[in-house]
Order: C-alpha cells, then structure tokens, then sequence
C-alpha cells in the first residue's frame, strides 16, 4: 500500500482492497458463478475488447463510448442478470483490522462491518449522457453508472441521484491511468493523466453534490484492464490494475460485492431520504413553493423601515423587559428595545410569520435538483437545492439549505459538511452552544445538531512517507449564507499549503440547524449601513471574547451576513420596524484565547483563515498567534472588500486589478509557504492612505461629492494599523539588536585588528570621498502618539467607539451601488506615477 503522487489517494492491491473494503463470503461468487459462466463471461469480453473500435468506426461514435457500450451490455446480460437472488444468511460481514500503516491507535483499530442485503436487487449499467459531462471538453471519454433497474430514468439525462456506482472508460493507453508514474521524458503523458484525473474527480465530486453520500465506489475500466476505486471526503482508495480478460473473476467479483452489500455499504447516507415524486413530503414541497398558493403563515417585508402588521403586534400594558434584545432568544429576527418606555411590545413568536427572502429562498431551492427529507436527533427537514455548497470532492463538502421543519412548520437555515476531527478541538456545535449560553449577541441561534459517529473518512486511517505531488484538487468552503464574492469560496491559508504533510485530514459528518435565515453582507444598500452591519459583527467578536473567551479567527464577507430584525423606534410613531443587523457566523475554525503566559490553543495541525481577509502579521508569519489586532484588521479588509467592489468611488475602473493585488495575489518563497500580497503590506504597513499606484483612493459619486464619512472611517483605522507595525517592527528589531536604543558595550563582539592594505598604484585617482561608513538602517523608536494610535488595538474599546460614532456622522445620500468587477473590456493599466 502506498499514497499516490495523483492528489488523495491510496493504493491497494486488489485482494487488499477487496478484504478491507468489499468483503463478501468467497462461496457466494462460486455459488453464482461456476467455471462454465465465467468462461461465458471472458469470451463475451474478449469480443468486446477486440472489435470495439471497428465498431465505433461504423457507428460513427467514439471509441470510448463503443467501449462502454459492449462493455455494459456483456455485464448486464451475464454478470447482473446473475446478480439477482435471496441471501440465506445475511449477517454483516467484518472487514478486516486496519493494517499496521494506519495512523489509529491500536485501540482505536475497531474493526468495521458491512452489511449485506436480504434480497440483491436487480440492477443495470447505463450510459451516462455524453453532454452533461464535466471536464470533457474533447469528448475523449465515456461514462456509465449502475443503477436500479426498476426506477423509471429520465431519458437524455445523467440521473445524478439514482447512481449506485459510476464507471469511466477510457482506450488502452499507459497515459490513460492517472495511477500509473510518469517516467523522466514524459511530460506529455503526465499532462494526459492530470485530466484523466481530474475527470474522474469532477464525476465523484458531482456525485456527492447530487447525492448525500458517506462514500462512493467507481471502477476505471482503460481497454483491457480495471481498477476499482472507493471515493470519500478524505481522499480515494483504489486498487492496483488488473486484467479482465485474463482475470474475468475479479471483475466479476467486484462487480458481485458491490450489488450485495446494503445502501450504507455503498456509502449512501441513510438518515438523508430521496424523495420520489408520489410521496406527501415531495408534495407538501411543490405546495410550500407554490406562489399561487397563500402560505399558512403571514409574509412579512424585511426591507428596512418596513412596520410590523399590527395584527401580529398588540401594544400591551407590560414593566419594561429587562433583556430587550432577542436576537437569541425566543423569537428569531426579532428585537423589542424599550428601555425608556413604561410599555413594551408583544413579539410574535417565532412561527406566526415569515419574511419574504425567506419564503423566496425556499421557493427558488425547489427546482429540479433532488429533493431529500433529512434527520437531525430524529427531526425531520425537507430540502432541494443548496443555496450555496462548496465544490470540490476532498475537503469539507459544505451545503447550505434553507430547510422546511415539519415539527413546527417553519424555516429554518441547515448546514450539512464534513468538519475537521482532532483531538481536544471543539466542534462547531459545541462552540455555538456555549456562545448561546453565555449569552453573545448578534450570533446564530442553535436549533439541533448531530455529529454521525458511523459517517467518518476512512482514508485518513493511513499515513505513509510520500508526499504528495499535487493538490490540484484542493477543498474550499462555503460559508453559512450565500457569498458573491469571485468563484463564490474562500481559500483558507493552509488550503494554499503544498507543504508536505505525513496524514490525510480526518472528516466526520455533522448537521447543523440554526433558527435564523439571513442575508448575505452584499445585500446591504449603502455604506452606513455596511459599517453598521460590521459594527454589530465586532460587538459579537467582543461579547465572544469577553463572556466565552473564544476569538473568532476566520473572519470574512461570507461569515458577516444580515439579520432583519423588528426594533421599537424610539422617535416618531413608536412603532416596531425592520433593522437590519449584522451577524457573525461560522464559528468552528474559532479557538480559545490565549491565558498570560500559557497559550490555550485548539490542537489543529495547520494556521487556520481565509486568505484574502487575514492580517498582515497572521501572512507573514506562520508561527504568529493571532491577536483581537489581527482580527479588527480582518474587520477592516471585510469593509474594504465590500466597499470597493460595490460603492462609487474615483478608481472604479482599477477595481478587479486592485482585488486581485491586494486581496487574492501571493507569492510562494523557496520553503514552500506563501506571502502576503504587496499591496496590502504596504497599504497596511507603510503609508497609511489607500493608495494605489500613485492615486488615493477616494469614496463619492465626484470630487464635490464625496464620501466623507467613509473616507474617514478608513483613514482613521489605516493610522491605527500603521502605527501598530511600526510599533512591532521597533520591537523585533529591539530583540535583533537593531535600533537607534543605546546598547551596552559589553555585548557588543570583540573588534578585529585591520591591516593597512597599500593602495594599488594602477587604481582609480582618488576623488576624496570616503566610502564603505554606512551601516544597517535602524529602526527609530516610535513616538508618543504612535504608541497612543497602536494601543487602539489592543482590545474592542476604541473600535467598539469608533464603529458606533460613524453611524451618527454624516453619510452620503442616495448611493448607487454596482459590482464594479462586471468591468467588460481590457483594463486600463494602473496608473503610475509621470
């Protein structure tokens, strides 16, 4: 066994795959399969193998989709047509211990079991439509998938949520099989098995969006010859290439497991159920989805200003509420604040009305994606279409719904992935669950979650020297509400990580219900309220820090998202009406603060972050422990990045050009990390302006129309970080011995004895300068001020303040807000100076 150079994955010999992940009773395949049916079988083949390209010739089709074709019509009549019988004896079978290799303790090494059917279905192979096809712009391939031969198919379509196993062919060819290594002189051949791969993975990574899978099985069939494979968030094992027609009973044999085992042995998630169209929850979803049809519950605007229907709000004669915020507490999305009033308003609870993008949300999730009814501690959800999900097979697989709980007849936001498992690391249910407790403003509200202890990766088991040769295929995530942001993901700092590492991430399936459904940050319609949005965002970050202890530390656009919620006004008519409030999600990535002298860090093996929104310190040093600093500079790149793609301003143009060099561009050095853009560093670090080339960047529709309170926002927080890099370079240099700070003689090294040298009679004449007096720039030790702009960042009290102040100053009136990164055309060069 060992780890392949082509992305996850490990390599088995066929019988070891098969004892370890397809065990079946030796006697069932001879029971079924006698020599004289096998001999049938290898014939059949041999013809298939021999005259599939003269055929594809006359039919006027590929090659490889001739090969599928003949190759599925031989299984299906002799091999599944077999296939279809009772089980005497259907007990699980063990799998194997995990051998000597894997990465468990020994006692952890429980083996595993698998269950066989009462009854083998009757199943079929089928060719996949050419045209839906990912990653096969040259038509080069072909593929098929197994499936139940009595479900009715549509025709013309791949089917994506009925595929048992899917298969992929390709002609006879070394550098058709990704698995093989490419010898020196071959980077042709290389070239040919990356796409190979990646076709492969794309399939699989369709398969999981489509389906709720724990894992997948595949087969590789090149020519001759096959290789079985066993695909899951981790990684895929597959096993070494084999012969069909020399060795037609492993084929069979595989093919014969795979239709014994039972759905969870497939790898289906069985507390996910697919809906089939006659049924009352496929029903109750077209009913909830249809606009004709008045929903049972009153629909409510959520733009801000709009008043709660009297009907749903009685003024009552009541002693003011003590907590007036309920963010978190009985009523999702809804606020009474009556601190100076002797009345308070009755709120609605939380399933006698619904706001509008909710409702929308739901209805436009009802398409013709798959439609699943999925548990959660035997609560019942029914979703269709993610509103977002993560693409790429390995890594976290998040999907966002908003779901319908039939409990209670409400919506709902459920959040299905794959987290990280390590040890003594908190999961995200248990980071929540104790914000919630301790009482966090502005965070979501824990409704249920589950973590299934038997949905775990099995390819992490094993560890081996190898390191990888590419990751190509890196995860990315999704946050919890929709992102515009480019390609809809985030790169986290250790996704960009080529370093070599000695284990496979190990994932566990958790399912995560929160009671609000919000907006994403880039639905906001102005700059104030963008910097309102934010400044609730920081009053969560500080409520974590002080009452739970915990720093968010992935602070991103994705993670901000907008809460409409009902607040009495104070002024006017006293009525309650939608605020929009800011909202700080995704917790799991968050870790304990660090106590005096003894760093209570979260054991998780890589610098956790999105990228493009971490700090200038956390960028440029692996080892660097991120600070509340470095999370108010995150705050800071969140309201840059919003700002500038969306808000007028003097360098809309320059807009895509700017995002890539100061958020996205890095640079990898020799050692293999990654360093922070330049542009950031120096915007950050140096000048204490937002600049770019050598124009500052200015927020208003014009010169006589500017954004005054936006451009001063900014200014003000760059002064703050400036001073703050300064203030850590004179202390790194203090520890370097370079600064103007006198030093103690005593420590400096003894001084050599120089010899006079003779100055060379054919040199140069002398001009009377004297050369070689400069010395190492030293850091000047800040000032007063510097030390006073720096130390607003040590915790939340100045940018609590300053963030509360803005909302009061004057803000620029009737903004118009545009994605300046929908720039058609060739970009102007950035200008520079004359």
């Amino acid at each position: 066994m060992d780890r392949d150079l082509c992305g996850n994955a490990v390599r088995l010999s066929l019988l070891g795959f098969l004892d370890k992940l397809l065990p079946i009773p030796r006697r069932v395949l001879s029971d079924r399969f006698p020599p004289v049916q096998m001999s049938k079988i290898s014939i059949a083949l041999e013809d298939v193998f021999q005259n599939y390209k003269q055929r594809a010739e006359v039919s006027n089709r590929i090659p490889e989709e001739q090969l599928a074709s003949d190759f599925a019509n031989v299984i299906n009549a002799n091999v599944l047509g077999h296939c279809s019988w009772g089980m005497e004896h259907p007990n699980t079978t063990l799998i194997v211990p995990i051998d000597s290799n894997s990465a468990a303790p020994s006692s952890q090494q429980t083996p595993r079991q698998t269950g066989m059917v009462d009854e083998v279905p009757r199943y079929v192979i089928r060719l996949s439509p050419h045209s839906h096809d990912l990653g096969d712009a040259e038509r080069d391939s072909a593929n098929a998938a197994l499936f139940r031969k009595d479900l009715e198919l549509e025709e013309g379509r791949p089917n994506w949520e009925h595929q048992q196993v899917f298969f992929h062919f390709k002609q006879e060819d070394s550098q058709n099989d990704p698995f093989d290594e490419a010898q020196e002189g071959e980077e042709e051949a290389l070239e040919e098995r990356k796409k190979v791969w990646g076709q492969l993975i794309a399939y699989a990574d369709q398969l999981f969006l489509y389906q709720h899978r724990t894992a997948a099985f595949s087969l590789l069939v090149i020519g001759r010859e096959f290789r079985v494979m066993r695909w899951d968030r981790s990684g895929v094992f597959v096993s070494e290439k084999v012969n069909y027609l020399l060795r037609t009973d492993a084929l069979v044999e595989v093919l014969l497991a795979l239709t014994v085992i039972d759905d969870e042995a497939q790898g289906f998630d069985t507390s996910a159920t697919l809906l089939q169209k006659d049924s009352d929850d496929y029903r109750l979803m077209d009913t909830l989805a249809d606009v004709n049809i008045p929903f049972h519950l009153p629909v409510v605007g959520y733009e801000e200003g709009t008043p709660l229907p009297k009907a749903l709000s009685p003024i009552l004669p009541q002693p003011p509420s003590i907590d007036t915020n309920t963010v978190n507490g009985h009523s999702p999305g809804l606020v009474a604040e009556a601190r100076d009033t002797q009345v308070t308003f009755q709120v609605p609870s939380d399933d006698s009305f619904v706001f509008e993008y909710v409702l929308d949300y739901f209805c436009k999730s009802v398409t013709d994606w798959p439609r699943y009814n999925l548990t959660v501690d035997d609560e019942e959800f029914l979703v269709c279409e993610p509103l977002y999900h993560t693409r790429g097979l390995i890594g976290r697989g998040t999907r966002g719904y908003v779901a319908y709980r039939k409990g209670t007849r409400t919506f709902v936001f459920l959040k299905d992935s794959w987290r990280s498992i390590y040890e003594n690391v908190a999961s995200e249910r248990e980071i929540l669950g104790k914000l919630n407790t301790d009482g966090v403003r502005n965070i979501p509200s824990l409704v249920r979650a589950h973590l299934f202890r038997r949905h775990e990766t099995r390819l992490s088991h094993y560890r081996v020297n190898e390191v990888l040769g590419t990751k190509e295929e890196r995860k990315v995530d999704v946050v919890q509400g929709h992102s515009n942001e480019p390609h809809r993901v985030k790169r986290t700092y250790s996704e960009m990580q080529e370093e070599p590492t000695p284990y496979v991430p190990h994932y566990g399936h958790h399912r995560l219900v929160l009671k609000e459904v919000c907006l994403p940050i880039t639905a906001f319609w102005s700059s104030r309220q963008l910097v309102s949005i934010i400044g609730d965002s920081i009053e969560a970050h500080y409520d974590a820090t002080v009452k739970s202890k915990i720093l968010h530390c992935d602070i991103s656009s994705g993670n901000i998202l907008i809460l409409p919620t009902f607040v009495l006004q104070q002024e006017g008519d006293m009525t309650l009406r939608v605020t929009w409030r800011g909202i700080l999600a995704d917790w799991e990535l968050s870790k304990p603060i660090s106590r005096g002298e003894e760093v209570n860090q979260a054991l998780r093996p890589k610098r956790t972050g999105t990228w493009r929104y971490m700090s200038v310190a956390s960028l440029m040093d692996a080892l660097h422990i991120v600070q509340t600093a470095d999370e108010i500079e995150s705050f800071f790149n969140v309201l840059l990045y919003n700002v500038i793609r969306y808000c007028p301003h003097n360098m809309e143009l320059y807009v895509p050009d700017f995002i890539n060099r100061y958020f996205v561009d890095f640079r990898r050095l020799p050692t293999g990390t990654f360093e922070c853009p330049e542009t950031k560093v120096y915007i950050i670090t140096s000048d204490g302006a937002l600049k770019f080339g050598n124009r500052i960047i200015t927020f208003g529709r014009a010169s006589d129309e500017p954004n005054e309170a936006l451009n001063t926002l900014i200014l003000e927080l760059l002064d703050w970080f400036k001073a703050r890099y300064e203030v850590k370079a004179y202390d790194r240099s203090l520890r370097s011995g370079n600064s103007s700070a006198p030093s103690d003689p005593s420590d400096r090294p003894a001084r050599r004895r120089r010899i006079k040298a003779e100055a060379s009679s054919t040199g140069p004449a002398k001009s009377g300068k004297v050369f070689g007096k400069k010395t190492a720039r030293r850091v000047s030790k800040p000032s007063a001020e510097t030390y006073e702009l720096a130390s607003n960042l040590k915790d939340h009290t100045s940018v609590r303040d300053l963030f509360w102040q803005a909302k009061s100053w004057d803000w620029l009136e009737n903004e118009v807000l545009q994605d300046h990164l929908d720039v058609l055309g060739p970009l102007p060069p950035v200008p520079e100076e004359s």
